[in-house]
């Protein structure tokens, strides 16, 4: 049996490791984009040194061509680094911004690595309930690696998952956890609970990956591997001998038979257009690549039939510290997310807000 995949983000990568194990042969349909720059271009040293003696720096933080240099709206897309730049594709629209990715790897070659599992309220109006998750749950985090701890915050979360210890703390992040820990009990009943955030990356010795190292350089590059893309495990996979992968490959189409799945696809290099059949097909071309896709397949594509978007709304809120003002700072540091934090009013799960920590030094101090 062949199943095909399309996509190589988190999804595509993780269910293609389970279906191997079983012994099922995958194809994988990707396009694939790549960064013009190559592996070894980020030195593997700490924001701080980099700043202070690379001659170089400038490369690393606006590129060659000082394409990370941008005039317009800061959208996501514009706040990645040079090395990142092709992951992100952002459509435009009147009332809200689509970012899409094409990159090998998806989205995830350039995220925050926040990996949290759903609970049971997440999935009230969904055909599964966490029971039938759990056990996948599980097998994904002993794959990517998952730092975090069963502190106020994860205690709100389901006990699914194989944690890794927790990354430290900089120094402003566990001050302000210090000073929640002596009214947490106050708080708790107000429906407030925060903790150390919950990451996919090693933090520990792992035989595949690096170790965290606290280079404060995490949306610049991946010169330590710690921090968990799914480029990590398609390298792997492309040695097992029942996997297949097609980069530069755009999936037009698909069409099922009896026997059969058809998927219409159009080299990006070339044009050239061609057919790869399966047994099965999973979508995991993101959410509006998989919905588009299986729109035109079933001929429901237009305007007449458009469907809605739901996503929650976020917003950035920058934080002044006062009583940092002055104190000396560790240099060791994560760019990811330091705690997180989840409200609910009155206990009230259906009103729940999620909130990140983060110290954005190396995000402010790179221009």
């Amino acid at each position: 049996m062949k199943v095909v995949v399309i996509g190589s983000g988190v999804s595509g990568i993780q269910a293609t490791v389970q279906l191997l194990k079983k012994g099922i042969q995958v194809h994988m349909i990707d396009i694939g984009n790549e960064s013009q720059y190559p592996n070894n271009f980020l030195p593997n040293q700490s924001f701080s040194k980099l700043r202070s003696n690379d001659d170089n720096q400038h490369r690393y933080f606006l590129g060659d061509n000082l394409e990370n240099i941008t005039f317009d709206n800061l959208r996501t897309a514009n706040k990645l680094s040079p090395l990142k730049k092709h992951v992100i594709s952002t459509d435009i629209f009147d009332k809200f911004v689509l970012n899409r990715s094409f990159a090998r790897g998806g989205l995830a070659a350039a995220w925050g690595a926040g990996a949290v599992p759903l609970r049971q309220e997440d999935l009230a109006y969904l055909p599964f309930g966490l029971d039938e998750i759990s056990p996948y749950y599980k097998a994904v985090t002993r794959d990517i690696g998952l730092s975090g701890k069963n502190d106020d915050f994860g205690k709100c979360l389901p006990d699914c998952c194989d944690l890794q210890p927790p990354l430290l703390l900089d120094t402003p992040s566990k001050s302000l956890y210090d000073n929640y820990k002596r009214k947490n009990s106050s708080l708790n009943s107000s429906g407030f609970y925060m903790g150390k955030s919950w990451l996919a990356l090693v933090s520990k010795e792992n035989l595949n990956r690096d170790t965290y190292n606290y280079n404060d350089m995490d949306f610049w590059g991946d010169a330590n591997t710690s921090v968990y893309r799914p480029e990590w495990s398609l390298k792997l996979l492309e040695s097992n001998p029942n996997f297949t992968y097609s980069g530069g490959l755009e999936a037009l189409k698909f069409s099922e038979s009896k026997s059969k799945v058809s998927v219409y696809v159009k080299s990006t290099r070339t044009g050239k257009r061609n057919i790869i059949n399966g047994k099965a097909l999973m979508l995991a071309a993101g959410v509006p690549g998989s919905a588009k896709l299986a729109m035109i397949s079933t001929q429901h594509y237009g305007y007449k039939n458009a469907v809605p978007i739901r996503t929650n709304a976020y917003s950035y809120c920058p934080c002044l510290y006062p009583s940092m003002i002055g104190k000396s700072l560790k240099d060791a540091r994560c760019s990811l997310a330091q705690l997180s934090i989840l409200f609910s009013p009155y206990n009230n799960p259906k009103e729940t807000i999620f909130s990140n920590i983060f110290s954005y030094r190396s995000m402010f101090k790179y221009k």
